[in-house]
């Protein structure tokens, strides 16, 4: 009878433990179709395929369990170099091996701040990109539960370096700020941010089909530094063909129309078919991905120039979109608490902690 009141006690808390984890932990693509990865450890790590090893090489041949789990005796393991707090998951792709994080948020989010944020500045303004990392973050594990991770480590979701990214500002930025997530209607909000708005924020659904109640334009003390860049009619068109747009050859282009805070809505570039110029409307923030965010940093341009080329003249980066890191930087320099900044950003949302919601 003990024998099987213990084996029920440790299945209770192993579910317990599974909840907990499921609960906490983030999973990060971090790799992606490489060749192979090399595993190290001061303090050694467990495999289980029966290895126990301070360093290992592993390849697509030698994940016998796919997904191959790793986990630290210590406190870290180093993976091709870079130190990653968490377990680690190695996994066979078609072309190579995916590498996924599997860590704590709040361990994650020490590595996340300092890369999108820079470190020196005011902790106010720090505070408030951690919380809204965190909420990000959050949002995303829900909406991804059923995949096999929740974000990537770059900028298509949030950048991500691991336990050597982490500065001491930012990672007391996530413990003073441990579990503050922002909600609106009870629910985590979907909390995009970007670096320099230009002096006002931008409506979600003037970028995205998406029109959050609580991604609305405001107001920002940040005028945005001006940028210039300048393509041709022929970059044009073959940037198009890459994206699966076959336009035939690209003669001209122009603003077709703009959003309330003066940003590109959609570009009007007109192409030549059999004889018959037609036009064909890009969406400003679609032009940007076509062409790279770092390319055209934002969509808030004009055109000029005439023949083959064109100028782009614009000011701000990013998508402008929730909450402008510059701004946030320039509110806390003006004494500005980092919830203070946050209202400001998001309309009508509540700053709550993980466990009340």
């Amino acid at each position: 009878m003990a024998r099987i009141l213990i084996g029920l006690i440790s299945l209770i808390f192993l579910i317990l433990s599974n909840e907990t984890e499921a609960k906490d932990n983030i999973r990060v693509l971090i790799m992606e179709d490489v060749p192979s990865v090399t595993v190290e450890s001061p303090w050694g790590f467990d495999i289980p395929q029966g290895l126990n090893s301070n360093r290992v090489e592993i390849d697509r041949e030698g994940v016998r369990a796919n997904p191959l789990r790793v986990t630290p005796i210590g406190d870290y393991l180093i993976l091709n170099g870079k130190k990653y707090r968490g377990n680690i998951e190695i996994k066979k792709g078609e072309k190579g091996l995916y590498i996924i994080n599997d860590l704590n948020i709040e361990d994650y989010l020490k590595g996340v701040v300092p890369q999108e944020i820079d470190h020196k500045w005011d902790m106010e303004a720090l505070k408030a990109q951690a919380v809204v990392a965190r909420t990000y973050a959050l949002y995303y594990m829900k909406e991804n539960r059923n995949k096999e991770y929740d974000l990537e480590a770059s900028i298509m979701s949030q950048v991500y370096n691991g336990m050597d990214g982490e500065k001491s500002r930012t990672t007391i930025s996530v413990i003073e700020t441990e579990g503050i997530v922002l909600t609106y209607d009870g629910k985590v909000i979907e909390a995009f941010y970007h670096a320099s708005c230009g002096g006002h924020t931008e409506n979600s659904g003037e970028v995205w089909s998406k029109d959050a109640p609580y991604l609305r334009g405001v107001e920002c003390p940040e005028p945005g530094q001006p940028w210039e860049r300048r393509i041709t009619l022929g970059e044009i068109e073959t940037a198009l063909r890459k994206d699966g747009i076959n336009p035939g050859r690209v003669i001209s282009a122009e603003i077709s129309s703009t959003t309330g805070t003066g940003r590109v809505g959609y570009l009007k570039i007109f192409v030549r078919n059999g004889g018959v110029n037609e036009p064909l409307y890009i969406r400003g923030n679609d032009f940007r991905r076509i062409f790279g965010y770092t390319r055209i940093p934002s969509a808030y341009f004009r055109l000029n120039g005439s023949g083959d080329e064109i100028r782009i003249t614009g000011k701000g980066a990013g998508h402008g979109v929730g909450l402008c890191q510059f701004g946030a930087k320039e509110l806390a320099e003006r004494g500005r608490g980092f919830k203070e900044i946050l209202r400001h950003y998001y309309r009508g949302i509540e700053i709550d902690r993980v466990r009340d919601i």
